[in-house]
């Protein structure tokens, strides 16, 4: 996909002296406000910007505002919106997010900060499909920058994704991929020369249509930030997790359904796997808190035109999550589940490699057997995992990338004193569970 459209996306033009701060921005513009990650991004830059600016937020649905932002309200926690909040009725995926050239000169003319969270996951879509929901969003946003280069700045939320899987060519002689390194577009390609994507091993020899999707669109803001100045930086969280305070997003979360199948098919804690398979999730509170956190710095050069990791320290076995799960799911929900179960062992399909390690296999029939006391959203989810090439291996994060955050940490440790908040703890956990019991219930 071309980087520039016909009005030149990327220009060869002079970048401004200054890089604008969420504090010192006249406006910020943050797309994909309506998501998970997005709303928790809204009130923490609501929670920085000034009394006098404002937040434009990019909704779709229709070309009424008035639509788009009753769908915002909907989404939105009741105390977040408050008089800086502007709607602008749009769609990320289309040419100028479908405004008129004059709404669009508009909106540039009035932010200085561009914060880009919209964006599509899966873990088994083509590449095509993926495009449409990740590449072209940035590259409007980048279009969009491009009308004042150098005076508008692009934070833009990537994925672990982007960088190669375990198993793979260029991953033989590294533990882990440093920011610093990986830091650019030139990391990112010659990653790619050295095989780094070539996954035959990993992911059945198909490079996962949403991490090449990812890998594009960081290729695509990479090159804008050199060859137009626009100031960026790019976060790469690894899994982001539900929110910590509430447990918000559980009920559509892959790691909650597969724990949830394992243990209604019998898992006990003797089972090894429950130690090996670890949660590296970041609660998506955590994430967006990062981010701003790092925007929020006055100083550009600490984070313009680098990369940062967003992943867990030390994160927790999935013994901690599923046994929380046996306790705090009362027994209602467990005789309704039961109740729905099958003493088959469900549908066949998933990961060839799963049969080479006796304690993936011994899970994977753990979950075969409780696959059909799920819930019907909730089963298809853990069904589209386990036909995955790497099944229940990737889901493991034996094929994981593994992220060194050493820089960003820092840069918390320094504003926020402290990074503890980037793990999910068990208290946590604890409120995951309690949240995803409620939506079993509600879905039975």
């Amino acid at each position: 996909m071309e980087a520039s459209g016909s009005d030149e996306v990327v220009k060869r033009l002079a970048p401004s002296k200054t890089v604008p701060s969420l504090g010192r921005a006249r406006g910020v513009f943050l797309t994909g406000a309506t998501g998970l990650l997005g709303r928790c991004l809204m009130r923490e830059i609501l929670a920085r910007i000034a009394p006098d600016a404002a937040l434009f937020c990019l909704v779709r649905d229709g070309s009424i505002a008035g639509t788009a932002r009753a769908r915002l309200e909907e989404k939105a926690d009741s105390n977040t919106l408050d008089c800086r909040v502007r709607v602008i009725a749009g769609d990320a995926t289309h040419r100028k997010f479908g405004l008129s050239d004059e709404e669009h000169a508009r909106l540039a003319a009035s932010i200085d900060v561009v914060v880009h969270s919209a964006g599509v996951v899966s873990a088994a879509a083509p590449y095509a499909s993926m495009a449409s929901g990740n590449v072209a969003p940035a590259r409007e946003v980048l279009r969009l920058a491009c009308l004042r280069p150098g005076a508008i700045v692009v934070h833009h939320v990537s994925s672990s994704a982007v960088l190669p899987p375990l198993g793979t060519p260029a991953t033989s002689s590294e533990e882990s991929w440093s920011e610093s390194a990986t830091g650019s577009g030139k990391a990112l390609a010659s990653l790619a020369a050295k095989g780094g994507y070539d996954t035959a091993e990993v992911h059945g020899g198909t490079w996962q249509g949403y991490a090449q999707a990812k890998w594009v669109t960081e290729m695509l803001v990479w090159a804008t930030a050199e060859s137009c100045g626009v100031p960026v930086c790019v976060y790469r969280p690894g899994n982001i997790g539900p929110r910590s305070d509430d447990g918000l997003g559980c009920e559509g979360d892959g790691t909650m359904a597969l724990a949830l199948a394992t243990i209604a098919g019998g898992w006990t804690s003797d089972m090894r796997i429950g130690e090996r398979w670890r949660l590296w999730w970041t609660p998506a509170d955590a994430v967006a808190r990062a981010i701003a956190t790092v925007a929020a710095i006055e100083n550009g050069d600490v984070w313009a035109n680098r990369a940062l990791h967003v992943d867990p320290v030390e994160p927790l076995p999935a013994s901690a999550l599923m046994n929380r799960m046996k306790v705090r799911m009362n027994a209602g929900v467990w005789k309704r589940l039961e109740a729905s179960g099958s003493d088959d062992g469900g549908s066949e399909g998933g990961g060839d490699g799963d049969d080479d390690d006796d304690d993936v296999s011994a899970w994977r029939r753990a979950v075969l057997a409780g696959l059909h006391a799920l819930p019907p959203t909730l089963r298809r989810k853990v069904e589209s995992l386990l036909a995955l090439k790497s099944g229940l291996t990737g889901a493991m994060g034996a094929a994981e990338r593994r992220m060194d955050g050493t820089e960003l940490r820092a840069l918390l440790q320094t504003e926020e004193n402290g990074d503890l908040f980037m793990d999910a703890c068990e208290e946590v956990l604890g409120r995951y569970v309690d949240a995803f019991a409620e939506h079993v219930r509600g879905e039975r």
